[in-house]
Parts: structure tokens; C-alpha cells; sequence
């Protein structure tokens, strides 16, 4: 596998972890706005995806297929930080900010080490995924 390809994975397993931590946090908050919000964001997430894995795939290379250990506990450790909180909304909100932040982190980590073809393909995709990171701070400063 190639270093070219390495990133890629790992970009797709980051992002696959926000697209699944967006579909759990819409199905409990209680807050329709919300709910349609991170729906929204899953389905950016879901199309990142995508266009990363067929980059993986246009190099005759396997994408990555599911997320992130570190997405995994995630997730259970906000559940049972919601459980234990007047406003369970607010947890998911800081906690997902906090997943754009691993997630643009990421990105800018790849696009520095990239060729310039990868350098490409990422920059096609930052505006959308600063995009997000904005929304969600924007949303996590509100509360």
C-alpha cells in the first residue's frame, strides 16, 4: 500500500467515523433542528466518503471499510455522558465539534505530506469540510 493510499484510508475511516457518529447523535437528541442538522452532516460525511474511496480505488487499492477505534468509543463514552446530563443535546453538539476538529486536523495533516494530486483531490473537498467544522462551532458556541 502507498503512502498516497495510507492517507487516503485513514482519511475514510475518519470521516466514516463522523458519518456514523452524526446518524447515532440524530437518532438521540431530542431536538427536531438538530436531528435534521446532523442528518445534513452525515450525508456530507457520506459523500466524502465516497469521493476519497474512489481516489483509493482509481490506484487499484482497497478503501478502507469502517472507522476508527477511537470513533467507536466515542460515541458509547457521549452516550453515557448524555445519559448522566440535564442536556444531553449539548453533549453531542460539544462532542461532534470536537470529531470536525479530528477530522480538519486530519486533512490539513494529509495535505501536507500529500503529492500533488492528492493535494487536488483535498482541496476540492476542505471548503465543504470547514464548512461543517463552522456550523458545528458556530452551533457548540451558541449553547
Amino acid at each position: 500500500m502507498s503512502s498516497e493510499t495510507a492517507h487516503l484510508n485513514e482519511l475514510i475511516e475518519i470521516t466514516r467515523d463522523g458519518e456514523q457518529f452524526y446518524r447515532h447523535a440524530a437518532q438521540e437528541v431530542h431536538e427536531p433542528s438538530l436531528r435534521s442538522l446532523f442528518g445534513e452532516l452525515a450525508r456530507a460525511k457520506q459523500q466524502l466518503v465516497e469521493a476519497l474511496a474512489l481516489a483509493t480505488a482509481a490506484q487499484d487499492e482497497e478503501p478502507a471499510r469502517g472507522g476508527t477505534l477511537l470513533g467507536a468509543l466515542q460515541r458509547v463514552y457521549v452516550d453515557t455522558r448524555a445519559r448522566f446530563s440535564r442536556n444531553e443535546d449539548a453533549i453531542y453538539v460539544a462532542q461532534l465539534a470536537d470529531a470536525e476538529d479530528r477530522l480538519l486536523r486530519a486533512f490539513a495533516e494529509a495535505r501536507a505530506e500529500a503529492t500533488p494530486p492528492l493535494q487536488q483531490l483535498l482541496d476540492r473537498e476542505l471548503p465543504q469540510i470547514r464548512a461543517c467544522h463552522a456550523r458545528m462551532q458556530e452551533l457548540k458556541s451558541s449553547l
